[in-house]
């Protein structure tokens, strides 16, 4: 289990991260929104999220039928069942077996078949993946120096690469879209005999261009033509400006209500609302989480901040606030010191330790008082502090 649980920490370190990326993206282009609409500029598009879902079917333009997609749905759904059941097992071998189908076998099954549908190449569809598997080994290999990275955290980073390669391999026809292209457009190359089947936006012979439109999960527009829109992936949103990339005739400065039909300053000012907005969104953040759990500094000094209850301080009589003096006879000057003799009230009973009562001289608001505590031990081992109230390595 000891390999697995460096996996579960990565996994949910990497949740976050996405999580906190796709807030700050999304308040930044917020940003860049709220300042166009207030220009006078107009926004085609307002996005939450990436990637929609392809809602052109291209079935028909395959040469022989393909595994249905529930057969796909139902194959990763058992394989990540094994992959929960290893790990609440903690058998590794399972949770290994398993990440190698999650993240291996499951992924290249779905690009040959996306490949399929798309017209692609068997090297073009798998070997995007694989290019994803040669960056995560050679970034874990650059961030470890080839130390410490065991197979369980390996075989993780491969699944989340093979994860981005099948993204890729999803979204090819509109990832190399012209600018022009509305968003969630693209196209394939087919070639084929269309004896078969006729279509107006294919020709009869040769490579043909194929129209593939990908949209939202969830869309609406408002009276000002701006489509709101919820995506798939969370890796943050945009904000489509219209007008906002340059032509070569210079054509975009006669787009009505464009980003170029604005003068200079008003450009700036929505170019610079993006970075304005997520530095008040971290302040405002920072300011609620200070408000809410304070400082996490400590104070060095010999002063309790803070009593459990119904523990060893709260049954002695010790509050908050309360400045111990000495411990067992010695003066302490800082809250290490209180630390030190305190880890030295324990005797051995056979194979084990017990505690051994403290005697405490107390100042409460310049009353001096005199207490006996008797300390708990902890039932697992904790990490030491030393004189500057900072974990040690040990």
């Amino acid at each position: 289990m000891g390999s697995l649980i460096p996996l579960l920490e990565g996994a949910r370190g990497a949740f976050v991260f996405v999580i906190v990326i796709t807030i700050l993206v999304a308040v930044h282009e917020l940003g860049h929104f709220l300042a166009a609409r207030a220009l006078g500029m107009e926004v085609d598009a307002f996005a939450l999220m990436m990637g929609g879902v392809r809602k052109t079917d291209l079935s028909p333009l395959l040469k022989k039928a393909l595994v249905p997609s529930r057969v796909v749905w139902i194959v990763g759904a058992l394989f990540h069942v094994l992959l929960i059941v290893g790990a609440v097992t903690q058998s590794l071998s399972l949770t290994m077996a398993s990440l190698a189908l999650v993240g291996l076998v499951l992924p290249i099954w779905i690009v040959t078949r996306i490949g399929a549908l798309y017209h692609m190449t068997l090297m073009s569809s798998v070997g995007r993946v694989v290019k994803t598997w040669a960056v995560a080994a050679v970034l874990s290999f650059v961030a470890t120096g080839g130390k410490g990275l065991n197979p369980g955290q390996f075989m993780g980073l491969i699944a989340l690469a093979s994860l981005v390669g099948t993204l890729l391999v999803y979204y090819a026809p509109v990832l190399g879209k012209q600018e022009d292209t509305p968003q969630g457009h693209g196209t394939i190359e087919v070639d084929r005999d269309l004896s078969s089947t006729e279509s107006d936006d294919i020709e009869a012979k040769g490579r043909s261009q194929v129209p593939v439109v990908f949209r939202p999960v969830f869309h609406f527009k408002d009276k000002k033509g701006t489509e709101f829109s919820l995506l798939c992936w969370p890796l943050g949103g945009f904000a489509a400006i219209k007008g906002m990339h340059p032509k070569e005739d210079g054509s975009e400065t006669t787009i009505p209500g464009g980003f170029y039909s604005k003068p200079p300053l008003a450009r700036l000012a929505v170019l610079f609302a993006g970075p304005l907005f997520s530095i008040v969104f971290g302040m405002l953040l920072y300011s609620q989480l200070l408000v809410w759990y304070g400082d996490d500094q400590l104070n060095p000094a010999p002063v309790i901040g803070a009593v459990s209850e119904n523990g060893p301080a709260a049954k002695a009589g010790l509050k908050q606030g309360d400045r111990i003096l000495s411990v067992n006879g010695v003066a302490v000057n800082s809250f290490y010191d209180v630390m030190v003799q305190v880890r030295k009230c324990v005797k051995p009973v056979g194979d084990h330790f017990e505690p051994v009562p403290v005697s405490l001289d107390v100042d409460r608001k310049g009353t001096p008082l005199h207490v006996t505590a008797v300390p708990s031990i902890d039932k697992e081992p904790t990490r030491l502090r030393n004189k500057d109230m900072e974990f040690t390595e040990e």
